[in-house]
């Protein structure tokens, strides 16, 4: 073969060796940008999956409640059916109760429905004991402007309050929405039909320094007194 022809045969391997090596270090330095490319994709999807939790937490719910939702009986516990009693379970006590329900009719104001159950009682050891349990229903504009998580329309409460020392009160609740439940998710607290039957049970929880406050599981429920505020 010519010398010459020799010559451009070897440098054109050389150029095709070098164009080789080039196209396999162009190969690797695109895998891995690639793969950053996928590990900064993930992450945004995470961060992004993690904003849309957050969102979800604390949208409000898709149905609008009106007034006639705040009936959501029959209630999950079950307690005496004579009008105007109640029945209070709490550290192994069942005390019973003399009993007033209350109901806000619909009105201009913001609150939609308003349920209120109060009972009179003593515990084993002579002290005066209340239980109170409440259920409301509140506009979507009241509702909209709550401080908590939660931007739902119910609210609602189960609080026991007894005699302590020195003429002083001590009382367990639980209400939501709260600082302690920012996400409503405990509601609902009371459950009440057209009837005046009700119920609330939840752990109840000693408000600050109030030690002698009756606490833990609690069960409250009754039907209300004759010609109480009811539709029914």
């Amino acid at each position: 073969m010519h010398p010459g022809v020799r010559g451009r045969h070897r440098a054109g391997a050389f150029v095709l060796t070098a164009a080789l090596a080039l196209a396999a270090c162009g190969g690797d330095d695109t895998g891995d940008d690639t793969g950053d490319d996928d590990t900064e994709a993930a992450a945004l999807a995470a961060d992004t999956d993690d904003d849309q939790d957050d969102e979800e937490a604390a949208a409000p719910p898709a149905e609008t409640l009106e007034s006639a939702d705040g009936w959501n009986g029959p209630a999950e516990v079950d307690g005496p059916s004579e009008p105007g009693a109640a029945v209070l379970s709490i550290e192994g006590q069942d005390i019973d109760l003399s009993l007033e329900c209350e109901l806000s009719q619909p009105s201009e104001s913001y609150i939609l429905f308003q349920f209120t159950a109060s009972g009179v009682g003593e515990t084993d050891d002579g002290r005066s004991v209340r239980a109170t349990a409440s259920r409301s229903i509140h506009s979507e504009e009241e509702a909209a402007k709550s401080v908590y998580d939660y931007k739902g329309q119910e609210r609602g409460s189960f609080q026991v309050t007894v005699d302590a020392d020195e003429g002083m009160f001590h009382s367990s609740v639980v209400v939501s929405p709260a600082d302690d439940d920012t996400t409503g998710s405990n509601l609902p607290i009371t459950r009440v039909s057209e009837d005046g039957s009700f119920g609330a049970a939840h752990d109840l929880d000693a408000m600050s320094m109030h030690e002698t406050a009756l606490t833990g599981p609690a069960e409250f429920a009754g039907q209300c007194q004759d010609g109480w505020s009811s539709p029914a």
